[in-house]
């Protein structure tokens, strides 16, 4: 576990890292972070564990400019439609996301579409393309955007598959990234 958010209203109350002491109360929504996605349900077989003793994090201000924060999405998983859910629960900002997926756009847009109802204040592009080739990357742009998430597929064989996918479009990214940086400076 990583952190929690707690319900303040409308808004969330970031808590990250969490104290270890922290109680999760119904309506939270907690931050982890697992090597498997079975890994996130709980089990109340296992002991809990000991406190940890941490000091206090750093707050800082958010700007919240009310400009649209551009988000590039590199892969497609089961987890994107609460992705874009997510984004969509943030009223002080806006986000258009384009997603690069070799799944096809329709079906994408189908999954998004049952998982939100159809309604979503999130501007989402869908980009078939396959992000591990050099030339098809280099197109979309990345450069272009504020943030970039890469995403492990749960439709290959196995994970060390997804993860090998992974790695290989994350090399690619970042010598396009590097190219970047080399021609502001």
């Amino acid at each position: 576990m990583l952190g929690i958010l707690k319900r303040s209203g409308k808004a969330w109350m970031v808590r990250m890292p969490a104290s270890s002491d922290t109680v999760i109360e119904a309506g939270d929504r907690v931050v982890m972070m697992a090597r498997d996605y079975t890994e996130t349900e709980s089990d109340s077989k296992v002991p809990p564990l000991p406190v940890i003793t941490r000091g206090e994090p750093a707050s800082r201000a958010v700007s919240l400019s009310g400009g649209v924060h551009r988000i590039l999405v590199l892969g497609w998983n089961r987890r994107v439609p609460s992705l874009i859910d997510e984004f969509s629960s943030y009223s002080q900002r806006r986000f258009e996301v384009d997603l690069v997926s070799v799944v096809p756009a329709k079906e994408r847009e189908q999954e998004i579409d049952r998982y939100l109802g159809g309604q979503r204040d999130v501007i989402c592009r869908h980009i078939e393309a396959d992000y591990m080739v050099e030339g098809e990357l280099r197109r979309v742009g990345p450069l272009n955007y504020d943030s970039i998430m890469l995403l492990s597929s749960d439709r290959l064989a196995s994970g060390e598959e997804a993860d090998a996918r992974a790695m290989v479009g994350y090399l690619q990214l970042e010598d396009l990234l590097s190219e970047g940086d080399s021609a502001r400076n």
